[in-house]
């Protein structure tokens, strides 16, 4: 199997992209929309307010739940 710098193989990475998948799919829809963009699509809170129709400070507090529900949900996982 292939390894890259960090001595992660190509199997890890699709696990990991698999669990990610789930952990999303977890998420209700303007939560995930904001990671996507943010993440995904790399855009700035402005960008996504604007996208979004939604206030920089709705981003921001959109993005805190979301990321906590998905650290939650990959620390389920990894047990």
């Amino acid at each position: 199997m292939r390894q890259d710098a960090s001595g992660h193989d190509a199997a890890e990475a699709v696990d990991d992209s698999g669990e990610m998948v789930a952990a999303l799919r977890l998420l209700p829809r303007r939560q995930r929309e904001v990671i996507v963009l943010r993440y995904y699509a790399d855009l700035d809170v402005d960008e996504i307010a604007g996208t979004l129709r939604i206030s920089q400070s709705g981003v921001r507090a959109t993005m805190s739940r979301a990321l906590a529900v998905l650290a939650h949900a990959i620390e389920e996982a990894e047990r």
